[in-house]
Protein backbone atom coordinates (compact mmCIF):
# COMPACT_ATOMS: atom_id res chain seq x y z
CA UNK A 1 0.00 0.00 0.00
CA UNK A 2 1.25 3.21 -0.91
CA UNK A 3 2.15 6.02 1.93
CA UNK A 4 -0.29 8.47 2.77
CA UNK A 5 -0.69 11.61 1.45
CA UNK A 6 -0.39 13.14 4.56
CA UNK A 7 3.56 12.53 4.14
CA UNK A 8 4.83 15.43 2.16
CA UNK A 9 7.90 15.04 -0.25
CA UNK A 10 8.39 18.80 0.03
CA UNK A 11 6.74 21.84 1.67
CA UNK A 12 7.00 25.58 0.39
CA UNK A 13 5.98 28.44 2.00
CA UNK A 14 5.21 32.06 0.72
CA UNK A 15 4.95 35.14 2.55
CA UNK A 16 1.60 35.71 3.77
CA UNK A 17 2.16 38.80 5.92
CA UNK A 18 0.10 42.17 5.88
CA UNK A 19 3.10 44.07 6.79
CA UNK A 20 3.04 46.44 3.28
CA UNK A 21 5.99 45.06 1.10
CA UNK A 22 8.00 47.41 -1.11
CA UNK A 23 8.67 46.41 -4.51
CA UNK A 24 12.06 47.60 -4.21
CA UNK A 25 12.81 45.49 -1.25
CA UNK A 26 13.17 41.36 -2.62
CA UNK A 27 12.12 39.13 -0.70
CA UNK A 28 14.92 35.99 0.82
CA UNK A 29 15.11 32.11 0.27
CA UNK A 30 15.27 30.41 2.93
CA UNK A 31 16.24 26.33 1.99
CA UNK A 32 16.39 23.54 4.24
CA UNK A 33 18.16 20.60 3.73
CA UNK A 34 17.44 17.74 6.08
CA UNK A 35 19.21 14.65 7.71
CA UNK A 36 19.35 11.36 7.41
CA UNK A 37 16.26 9.78 7.24
CA UNK A 38 15.67 12.73 4.59
CA UNK A 39 11.80 12.81 5.06
CA UNK A 40 10.98 16.15 4.83
CA UNK A 41 7.90 15.15 6.91
CA UNK A 42 9.66 15.06 9.86
CA UNK A 43 10.22 18.67 10.08
CA UNK A 44 6.64 19.78 8.91
CA UNK A 45 6.07 21.33 12.77
CA UNK A 46 9.33 23.39 12.45
CA UNK A 47 9.34 25.17 8.97
CA UNK A 48 5.17 25.83 9.68
CA UNK A 49 6.22 27.36 12.83
CA UNK A 50 8.93 29.01 11.62
CA UNK A 51 7.28 30.30 8.46
CA UNK A 52 4.19 31.60 10.64
CA UNK A 53 7.16 33.09 13.09
CA UNK A 54 8.86 35.10 10.55
CA UNK A 55 5.51 36.35 8.78
CA UNK A 56 4.51 37.95 12.15
CA UNK A 57 7.45 39.08 13.80
CA UNK A 58 6.21 42.52 14.75
CA UNK A 59 9.93 44.10 13.76
CA UNK A 60 7.69 46.49 10.95
CA UNK A 61 10.10 45.58 8.47
CA UNK A 62 8.68 45.19 5.26
CA UNK A 63 11.13 41.72 4.65
CA UNK A 64 9.72 38.52 3.40
CA UNK A 65 10.71 35.03 3.24
CA UNK A 66 10.38 32.20 1.03
CA UNK A 67 10.63 28.86 2.30
CA UNK A 68 11.12 25.63 0.99
CA UNK A 69 12.37 22.14 2.64
CA UNK A 70 12.69 18.89 0.57
CA UNK A 71 13.07 15.33 0.82
CA UNK A 72 16.80 14.04 0.05
CA UNK A 73 16.31 12.15 -3.42
CA UNK A 74 16.02 8.49 -2.63
CA UNK A 75 13.74 9.12 0.31
CA UNK A 76 10.73 10.58 -1.77
CA UNK A 77 7.59 8.56 -0.88
CA UNK A 78 5.45 9.48 -4.14
CA UNK A 79 5.77 9.14 -7.80
CA UNK A 80 5.26 13.14 -8.14
CA UNK A 81 7.92 14.02 -5.79
CA UNK A 82 10.51 11.22 -7.22
CA UNK A 83 9.77 13.38 -10.38
CA UNK A 84 11.84 15.95 -9.08
CA UNK A 85 14.80 14.01 -9.69
CA UNK A 86 14.32 11.94 -12.53
CA UNK A 87 17.40 13.19 -14.38
CA UNK A 88 19.34 11.74 -11.77
CA UNK A 89 20.65 7.80 -12.21
CA UNK A 90 19.23 5.41 -10.09
CA UNK A 91 19.32 5.16 -6.28
CA UNK A 92 20.98 4.79 -3.99
CA UNK A 93 22.60 7.91 -4.54
CA UNK A 94 25.27 8.43 -1.48
CA UNK A 95 26.39 11.41 -0.15
CA UNK A 96 28.30 12.87 -2.67
CA UNK A 97 25.05 12.72 -5.43
CA UNK A 98 22.80 14.13 -2.27
CA UNK A 99 24.83 17.50 -2.34
CA UNK A 100 24.66 18.06 -6.30
CA UNK A 101 21.34 16.97 -6.39
CA UNK A 102 20.47 19.44 -2.82
CA UNK A 103 22.09 22.35 -5.23
CA UNK A 104 20.56 21.64 -8.40
CA UNK A 105 16.64 22.09 -5.99
CA UNK A 106 17.91 25.21 -4.53
CA UNK A 107 19.17 26.86 -7.41
CA UNK A 108 15.59 25.61 -9.31
CA UNK A 109 14.31 27.13 -5.87
CA UNK A 110 15.32 30.52 -6.49
CA UNK A 111 15.43 30.83 -10.15
CA UNK A 112 12.38 32.95 -11.03
CA UNK A 113 13.54 35.04 -9.15
CA UNK A 114 17.30 35.06 -10.65
CA UNK A 115 16.42 35.27 -13.92
CA UNK A 116 19.45 35.40 -16.20
CA UNK A 117 21.81 35.19 -13.44
CA UNK A 118 22.55 38.97 -13.53
CA UNK A 119 21.87 41.57 -11.11
CA UNK A 120 17.77 43.34 -11.71
CA UNK A 121 18.04 46.26 -13.31
CA UNK A 122 15.56 47.46 -10.16
CA UNK A 123 17.96 46.44 -7.25
CA UNK A 124 20.98 45.21 -9.42
CA UNK A 125 21.12 42.47 -6.49
CA UNK A 126 21.28 38.75 -6.61
CA UNK A 127 18.28 36.49 -4.80
CA UNK A 128 19.66 36.65 -1.35
CA UNK A 129 19.73 32.89 0.04
CA UNK A 130 19.75 31.66 3.60
CA UNK A 131 20.45 27.87 4.06
CA UNK A 132 19.36 25.71 6.76
CA UNK A 133 20.59 22.21 7.84
CA UNK A 134 19.97 19.87 10.06
CA UNK A 135 22.67 16.96 10.85
CA UNK A 136 24.20 15.98 8.08
CA UNK A 137 22.48 18.29 6.65
CA UNK A 138 24.48 21.05 7.80
CA UNK A 139 27.49 19.03 6.12
CA UNK A 140 25.31 19.45 3.07
CA UNK A 141 24.94 23.20 3.42
CA UNK A 142 28.84 23.56 3.38
CA UNK A 143 29.61 21.74 1.05
CA UNK A 144 27.31 23.81 -0.97
CA UNK A 145 28.68 27.09 0.28
CA UNK A 146 32.11 25.63 -0.80
CA UNK A 147 31.12 24.70 -4.27
CA UNK A 148 29.05 28.09 -4.17
CA UNK A 149 32.67 29.83 -3.76
CA UNK A 150 34.83 27.89 -6.30
CA UNK A 151 32.50 27.54 -8.99
CA UNK A 152 35.77 27.00 -11.92
CA UNK A 153 33.13 26.09 -14.94
CA UNK A 154 29.52 26.52 -15.61
CA UNK A 155 28.51 23.23 -14.70
CA UNK A 156 27.10 24.62 -11.58
CA UNK A 157 23.62 25.24 -11.82
CA UNK A 158 24.14 28.16 -9.09
CA UNK A 159 26.59 29.87 -10.78
CA UNK A 160 26.12 33.87 -10.19
CA UNK A 161 22.74 32.69 -9.81
CA UNK A 162 22.10 33.79 -6.12
CA UNK A 163 24.50 34.88 -3.12
CA UNK A 164 24.59 32.98 0.10
CA UNK A 165 24.40 35.24 2.75
CA UNK A 166 24.28 32.54 6.32
CA UNK A 167 23.72 29.41 7.24
CA UNK A 168 22.17 28.06 9.92
CA UNK A 169 23.73 24.13 11.37
CA UNK A 170 21.38 22.41 13.67
CA UNK A 171 22.93 19.66 15.78
CA UNK A 172 26.18 19.51 12.99
CA UNK A 173 27.61 16.48 12.05
CA UNK A 174 30.64 17.98 10.43
CA UNK A 175 33.43 16.94 11.61
CA UNK A 176 34.89 13.09 12.86
CA UNK A 177 31.94 11.28 12.49
CA UNK A 178 32.96 7.76 13.31
CA UNK A 179 34.45 9.20 16.29
CA UNK A 180 30.98 10.09 17.88
CA UNK A 181 29.44 7.59 20.11
CA UNK A 182 26.85 6.53 17.90
CA UNK A 183 29.51 6.39 15.04
CA UNK A 184 31.96 3.79 17.56
CA UNK A 185 28.99 1.64 17.70
CA UNK A 186 27.47 1.56 14.38
CA UNK A 187 30.56 2.33 12.41
CA UNK A 188 31.78 -0.74 11.30
CA UNK A 189 28.32 -2.79 10.48
CA UNK A 190 26.92 0.60 8.42
CA UNK A 191 30.84 0.83 5.95
CA UNK A 192 30.17 -3.07 5.49
CA UNK A 193 29.76 -2.70 1.44
CA UNK A 194 26.39 -5.39 0.99
CA UNK A 195 24.74 -4.21 4.76
CA UNK A 196 22.56 -1.38 3.07
CA UNK A 197 21.31 -3.27 0.10
CA UNK A 198 20.55 -6.27 2.12
CA UNK A 199 18.63 -4.57 4.82
CA UNK A 200 16.90 -2.65 2.40
CA UNK A 201 15.72 -5.48 0.74
CA UNK A 202 14.88 -7.16 4.07
CA UNK A 203 12.68 -4.45 5.34
CA UNK A 204 10.97 -4.18 1.86
CA UNK A 205 9.96 -7.82 1.85
CA UNK A 206 8.43 -7.37 5.62
CA UNK A 207 6.94 -4.06 5.14
CA UNK A 208 4.94 -5.36 2.24
CA UNK A 209 3.19 -8.27 4.76
CA UNK A 210 2.34 -5.91 7.33
CA UNK A 211 -1.19 -3.73 7.05
CA UNK A 212 -0.29 -0.06 7.09
CA UNK A 213 -1.94 0.53 10.29
CA UNK A 214 -0.48 -2.51 12.09
CA UNK A 215 2.89 -0.81 11.23
CA UNK A 216 2.08 2.58 11.96
CA UNK A 217 0.95 1.33 15.26
CA UNK A 218 4.07 -0.90 15.80
CA UNK A 219 6.40 2.70 14.92
CA UNK A 220 3.92 4.38 17.67
CA UNK A 221 4.69 1.66 20.15
CA UNK A 222 8.19 1.52 19.53
CA UNK A 223 9.25 4.92 19.58
CA UNK A 224 6.46 7.13 21.14
CA UNK A 225 6.48 9.43 18.49
CA UNK A 226 3.93 11.91 17.73
CA UNK A 227 1.76 12.08 14.56
CA UNK A 228 3.64 13.51 11.77
CA UNK A 229 7.08 11.98 13.02
CA UNK A 230 4.97 8.23 13.16
CA UNK A 231 3.75 9.01 9.95
CA UNK A 232 6.99 10.20 8.00
CA UNK A 233 8.46 6.80 9.67
CA UNK A 234 6.10 4.70 8.11
CA UNK A 235 6.24 6.32 5.14
CA UNK A 236 9.86 5.72 4.88
CA UNK A 237 9.53 2.25 5.76
CA UNK A 238 6.98 1.44 2.70
CA UNK A 239 8.89 4.11 0.17
CA UNK A 240 10.76 2.30 -2.58
CA UNK A 241 13.90 2.87 -1.65
CA UNK A 242 14.50 4.94 1.31
CA UNK A 243 15.67 2.36 4.07
CA UNK A 244 18.60 1.33 1.81
CA UNK A 245 19.51 5.47 0.98
CA UNK A 246 19.36 5.78 4.25
CA UNK A 247 22.07 3.06 5.24
CA UNK A 248 24.11 3.99 2.23
CA UNK A 249 24.54 7.73 3.18
CA UNK A 250 25.29 6.59 6.35
CA UNK A 251 28.02 4.70 5.06
CA UNK A 252 29.36 7.15 3.07
CA UNK A 253 28.72 9.59 6.19
CA UNK A 254 31.40 7.32 8.03
CA UNK A 255 34.19 7.58 5.24
CA UNK A 256 33.87 11.21 4.38
CA UNK A 257 33.33 13.51 7.78
CA UNK A 258 36.68 13.34 8.81
CA UNK A 259 39.07 16.36 8.97
CA UNK A 260 37.26 20.11 8.60
CA UNK A 261 37.77 20.64 5.02
CA UNK A 262 36.48 24.04 4.66
CA UNK A 263 38.64 27.65 4.70
CA UNK A 264 37.60 31.21 5.34
CA UNK A 265 35.74 31.76 1.98
CA UNK A 266 33.48 29.36 4.17
CA UNK A 267 33.75 29.80 8.17
CA UNK A 268 33.99 33.59 6.98
CA UNK A 269 36.98 35.72 6.47
CA UNK A 270 38.17 38.47 9.28
CA UNK A 271 36.05 41.53 8.04
CA UNK A 272 34.24 42.71 5.30
CA UNK A 273 36.94 44.10 3.80
CA UNK A 274 38.38 40.73 3.83
CA UNK A 275 35.10 39.78 1.68
CA UNK A 276 36.08 41.55 -1.03
CA UNK A 277 39.32 39.85 -1.04
CA UNK A 278 38.02 36.05 -1.03
CA UNK A 279 34.80 36.80 -3.08
CA UNK A 280 37.49 38.53 -5.63
CA UNK A 281 39.86 35.88 -5.74
CA UNK A 282 37.15 33.31 -5.88
CA UNK A 283 36.22 35.53 -8.90
CA UNK A 284 39.46 35.70 -10.56
CA UNK A 285 39.99 31.60 -10.17
CA UNK A 286 36.73 30.95 -11.79
CA UNK A 287 37.13 33.58 -14.80
CA UNK A 288 38.98 33.53 -18.56
CA UNK A 289 39.40 37.62 -18.01
CA UNK A 290 38.52 38.00 -21.70
CA UNK A 291 39.45 41.38 -21.65
CA UNK A 292 36.00 43.28 -20.63
CA UNK A 293 37.13 45.03 -17.32
CA UNK A 294 34.93 47.57 -17.74
CA UNK A 295 31.68 45.25 -17.54
CA UNK A 296 31.16 46.28 -13.79
CA UNK A 297 27.33 44.91 -14.17
CA UNK A 298 28.67 41.11 -14.46
CA UNK A 299 31.72 42.15 -11.71
CA UNK A 300 28.93 43.08 -9.16
CA UNK A 301 27.22 40.06 -9.76
CA UNK A 302 30.20 37.82 -9.35
CA UNK A 303 31.68 39.42 -6.22
CA UNK A 304 28.06 39.57 -4.65
CA UNK A 305 27.35 35.92 -5.60
CA UNK A 306 30.69 34.83 -3.21
CA UNK A 307 30.04 37.33 -0.28
CA UNK A 308 31.21 35.40 2.64
CA UNK A 309 28.23 34.07 4.57
CA UNK A 310 27.24 34.51 8.25
CA UNK A 311 27.40 31.13 9.88
CA UNK A 312 25.76 29.94 13.12
CA UNK A 313 26.43 26.44 14.38
CA UNK A 314 24.22 24.78 17.48
CA UNK A 315 25.56 21.70 19.27
CA UNK A 316 23.71 19.32 21.16
CA UNK A 317 25.14 19.37 24.55
CA UNK A 318 25.16 15.42 25.01
CA UNK A 319 25.08 14.63 21.26
CA UNK A 320 25.28 11.02 20.49
CA UNK A 321 26.24 11.58 16.76
CA UNK A 322 28.81 14.04 17.39
CA UNK A 323 32.31 13.62 19.38
CA UNK A 324 32.42 16.06 22.26
CA UNK A 325 36.13 16.54 21.57
CA UNK A 326 35.71 16.71 17.94
CA UNK A 327 33.15 19.65 18.72
CA UNK A 328 35.19 21.58 21.06
CA UNK A 329 38.14 21.54 18.60
CA UNK A 330 36.25 23.00 15.74
CA UNK A 331 35.03 25.73 18.10
CA UNK A 332 38.37 26.46 18.99
CA UNK A 333 39.90 26.93 15.65
CA UNK A 334 37.14 28.41 13.77
CA UNK A 335 34.89 30.46 16.28
CA UNK A 336 37.14 33.13 16.53
CA UNK A 337 35.79 36.58 17.94
CA UNK A 338 36.86 38.57 14.59
CA UNK A 339 35.05 35.54 12.29
CA UNK A 340 31.87 35.49 10.73
CA UNK A 341 31.02 32.21 12.24
CA UNK A 342 29.35 31.41 15.94
CA UNK A 343 28.78 28.95 17.39
CA UNK A 344 26.70 27.33 20.55
CA UNK A 345 26.16 24.70 22.14
CA UNK A 346 22.49 23.63 23.58
CA UNK A 347 22.23 23.52 27.34
CA UNK A 348 18.41 23.18 27.77
CA UNK A 349 18.89 19.48 27.22
CA UNK A 350 17.18 19.33 23.48
CA UNK A 351 18.01 16.10 21.93
CA UNK A 352 20.21 15.64 18.01
CA UNK A 353 16.17 14.61 16.75
CA UNK A 354 15.28 18.35 17.57
CA UNK A 355 12.32 17.62 14.62
CA UNK A 356 10.65 15.02 16.73
CA UNK A 357 8.95 16.90 20.11
CA UNK A 358 11.16 20.28 20.19
CA UNK A 359 10.30 22.01 16.66
CA UNK A 360 8.43 25.19 18.34
CA UNK A 361 11.39 25.65 20.81
CA UNK A 362 14.07 25.36 17.56
CA UNK A 363 11.99 27.68 15.22
CA UNK A 364 12.15 30.12 17.96
CA UNK A 365 15.89 30.26 18.29
CA UNK A 366 16.11 29.68 14.53
CA UNK A 367 13.75 32.80 13.73
CA UNK A 368 15.88 34.92 16.17
CA UNK A 369 18.71 34.14 14.00
CA UNK A 370 17.86 34.77 10.72
CA UNK A 371 16.63 38.04 11.77
CA UNK A 372 20.29 38.67 12.98
CA UNK A 373 21.74 37.61 9.68
CA UNK A 374 19.17 40.17 8.05
CA UNK A 375 20.44 43.05 10.13
CA UNK A 376 23.93 42.47 10.02
CA UNK A 377 23.01 42.21 5.88
CA UNK A 378 21.52 45.44 6.11
CA UNK A 379 24.21 47.15 8.06
CA UNK A 380 26.99 45.62 5.43
CA UNK A 381 24.70 47.09 2.74
CA UNK A 382 24.53 50.74 4.37
CA UNK A 383 28.34 50.91 4.62
CA UNK A 384 28.39 50.04 0.70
Amino acid sequence: MAPPVRVPDSLLFHPTSSKPRSADIPPWFIFFITGNPGLIGYYEPFLTTLSALLADDGSGRSISFHILGASLAGFEVSSVGRQAHHHAPPPPHGLLRQIELAEERLCHFVSPAAGDGCPTRRSRALPKVLLIGHSVGAYILLEIIRRHHHQTDTTSPCRGRLSIRGGILLFPTVTHLLRSPSGLRFGKVLQSPSFASVVGRVVRVVVALVPEFVLLWLVRLLTAFPDHAAWSTVGWLQSAGGVTEALSMARDEMSMITEDRWGDEVWGAASPEDDVVVGAAAAAAGSTMSGRADDDHEDSGARESRVCPNLVLYFGEDDHWVAGHARDELIATRARAESRTQMLIDRGGIPHGFCIEHSETMAEKVKGWIEDMVESDERESERG
